[in-house]
């Protein structure tokens, strides 16, 4: 290690020994005066009054909460996913090795696969902080995302943090926070005013340790741009950003709902179809720019802003971009498996393993299909005389009474709207239009060149997308107008 990460690491040393030093003052010195004064009040007093006594225990109860609540607490290592065989991985391995072997690091003892867009580092086991072994954790959306010259710059960059001495100075400022916490919500559960001091000493020590946080990040930074070039990483950074922000979408509007459905879609895949989706696109663009506009520093973020990070790399060497530079997803192998063990970890299921494989261009036909015809026949009676080019006319309200008997007008007319959107699509697949549903994009109904969204028709027309005239165009143009959604499907 040269002299500059050197003196920097010794920096950080020192702050951190600071911090958790000066918490414990404060609790051991509270707690100390706190028990003089309980046993001054009644050891000096021969008659103490009820005001005394109160106070003596009230004095005496804040030492000892104090005292249970910043003792250190030892923690059991919580495996964050799947645990990764080299033997059966060994182009990603190779990958760590030789990102190892550039940073002048260990390479880990275990790596984990994650079901986020994010990668992290850090130490377990040991005995007193010695020999602990070294844990990567990297998340499959994210290696979907990322080619194999930006996954490694990720690599780097978290090595980093191994170079820097963060995973060492981590945990004690991770567990010092932790006894704050802890701290502060037993004093604030008993009411107590010494609790002033540590909000006090919290707040200081919050903004302190992020600091010292976001330094190591732009410290790793400038390693993953030695190792992989700045350029590379850059773009590796915008694409983490705009994915991480969409990535719950896709979990809970996309992938939950066919596993629930009894299904087992291709997960890598959805998410790269999802972030290729326009609404999703255009979700990301504006997050990613949002976040390169906002030139305000937040102090109590872990990271640096998106701003500040590229600002930093453009600063150093872009390096070379490598002339192929092929998916990152080709260093894993038997990807079907390692999804379904990942989705089986997250939903604590075991079944999600034996669930059937379905393809993303199945989901609308075969995972939700049925369950919208069994909804419709429950439903459909009075929808059955309206026919679609009546369907921007109809009082919501009333027509949701008979779905949603209780409730406000507001979710009655939400009722009749999506019962309109499920009887308008099984009607119109009964007619021999197709479904489809891409992860990102509207449930969609198309025969040839008409295209339908059931599903959106009352927002299109709130939001001015879609008139009432332009609406019965499209029904007159489809050869649907003046057709009873009651009416039966014409048989072969």
């Amino acid at each position: 290690m040269d002299a500059a990460p050197a003196s920097s690491l010794s920096r950080r040393a020192t702050l951190a020994l600071l911090l958790w030093a000066g918490f414990y003052l404060l609790a051991f010195g509270t707690a100390s005066g706190l028990s003089y004064a309980a046993w001054a009040l009644f050891t000096w007093t021969r008659d103490p009054s009820l005001f005394q006594i109160v106070v003596g225990i009230g004095c005496g109860l804040g030492s000892l909460i104090i005292l249970y609540s910043s003792f250190p607490r030892w923690e059991k290592f919580k495996v964050p996913g799947p645990r990764l065989d080299p033997r059966t991985h060994p182009r990603l391995f190779e990958e760590i090795r030789k990102v190892a072997r550039d940073t002048r690091q260990k390479p880990p003892s275990e790596v984990y696969l994650l079901a986020e867009v994010n990668a992290w580092v850090s130490n377990r086991g040991g005995v007193l902080g010695l020999f602990p072994r070294r844990i990567l954790a990297v998340g499959l959306p994210l290696i979907k995302i990322l080619s194999q010259g930006q996954f490694r710059c990720v690599l780097a960059h978290e090595f980093g943090h191994y170079a820097g001495g963060d995973t060492r100075l981590g945990p004690w400022i991770y567990k010092t926070h932790a006894a704050i916490q802890r701290t502060l919500e037993m004093l604030e559960g008993n009411d107590s005013i010494w609790r002033f001091p540590f909000m006090a000493y919290g707040r200081l020590f919050t903004r302190m340790s992020l600091a010292v946080s976001q330094q190591q990040e732009l410290a790793a930074d400038a390693l993953a741009s030695r190792i992989g070039g700045g350029k590379l990483f850059a773009e590796a950074l915008r694409l983490i950003e705009g994915a991480g922000d969409a990535f719950p979408g896709y979990i809970g509007d996309e992938l939950l709902p066919v596993l629930n459905a009894g299904f087992r879609p291709p997960f890598s895949e959805g998410f790269q179809r999802f972030l290729s989706a326009k609404p999703v696109t255009r979700y990301v663009s504006r997050r990613v720019g949002h976040e390169l506009s906002t030139r305000k520093r937040d102090p109590f973020r872990t990271h640096p802003p998106l701003y500040e990070r590229l600002e930093s790399l453009a600063a150093l060497s872009p390096g070379v971009a490598p002339a192929v530079d092929p998916p990152a997803l080709e260093l894993l192998e038997e990807q079907d498996a390692l999804e379904a063990e990942l989705l089986s970890f997250i939903t604590e299921n075991p079944k999600i393993r034996k669930l059937p494989v379905l393809g993303w261009d199945e989901v609308g036909e075969k995972a939700f299909l049925p369950a919208w015809r069994e909804r419709a026949k429950e439903i459909g009676a009075p929808f059955a005389p309206l026919r679609p080019e009546e369907l921007p006319d109809v009082n919501l309200t009333t027509l949701g009474r008979t779905v949603e008997k209780k409730g406000s007008d507001a979710e009655a007319r939400s009722a009749a709207m999506t019962s309109i959107g499920i009887v308008l699509t099984v009607w119109l697949r009964d007619r021999g239009w197709t479904v489809s549903m891409d992860p990102g994009e509207r449930v969609t109904v198309t025969k040839g060149e008409h295209r339908i969204e059931p599903m959106h028709l009352y927002i299109d027309l709130a939001e001015g997308k879609l008139t009432r005239d332009a609406w019965r165009e499209r029904c007159r143009s489809a050869g649907i107008e003046g057709k009873p959604l009651g009416e039966p499907a014409p048989t072969a």
